[in-house]
């Protein structure tokens, strides 16, 4: 019996989207580490000093002048925003767990969303990472990892719950007003976790007909 080489992408997928969110965030990280502060001086007042944030001189002088803002204001508020806003669109699944509008009161609700969800993603990568290992052996004939009821639930509902973000926002656009994210990033993520889920519960079927066969032979 020839032996199946796999790839982990259970550990690949999660380490991956990881290492995107904190080359994204890595510029901010001066700022994010202010805004940890003062959460930490917020859980104990006694302890951790409270953030200082200073204005930079050039732009005292500049203020004054009510510049209007250019096209490079707008490109670097665009960057910014894409740098906080796509590590929580990777792990777009956990804007289902309640998560969006929740947060510690002394962080912006931004960068928390940019922090916690792709720390709480890391389970849906793995989940993921496993539904692309199952997929990938079964083409040779193969059950490793057996994949759980559990994992294939979580998996439906997330095909579910992703398509019908994705039907309200072409079929209702008031649907996109409720949204945090621009609406048409969410469709993206969205579609993006459609696909993703589908390979888990694509590989969950391949497992079941690799059972079924084996049965009748």
């Amino acid at each position: 019996m020839t032996s199946t080489r796999k790839i982990p992408f259970r550990w690949i997928l999660p380490l991956a989207q990881l290492a995107i969110c904190v080359a994204l965030l890595w510029p901010l990280r001066g700022f994010i580490a202010l805004q940890i502060q003062g959460v930490a001086h917020a859980i104990w007042p006694a302890t951790v000093q409270a953030p200082v944030y200073f204005l930079h001189p050039t732009a005292i002088t500049v203020a004054p002048q009510l510049r209007p803002a250019g096209p490079s204001s707008d490109r670097s508020t665009t960057l910014v925003e894409l740098r906080l806003q796509i590590p929580a669109l990777l792990n777009f699944p956990c804007a289902f767990l309640g998560l969006l509008r929740i947060g510690p009161p002394a962080m912006i609700r931004e960068i928390w969303r940019a922090l916690s969800f792709p720390t709480i993603g890391i389970l849906f990568w793995w989940l993921v990472g496993r539904g692309v290992e199952a997929l990938a052996v079964a083409r040779q004939r193969a059950l490793s990892p057996v994949l759980l009821w559990p994992e294939v639930v979580v998996a439906v509902l997330l095909v579910v719950g992703n398509c019908g973000l994705l039907i309200g926002l072409m079929v209702d656009p008031s649907f996109r007003e409720d949204l945090v994210f621009p609406w048409h990033w969410a469709a993206a993520a969205a579609g993006l976790w459609v696909a993703l889920s589908a390979t888990i519960v694509a590989a969950r079927i391949a497992q079941w007909r690799l059972k079924r066969s084996a049965v009748f032979l």
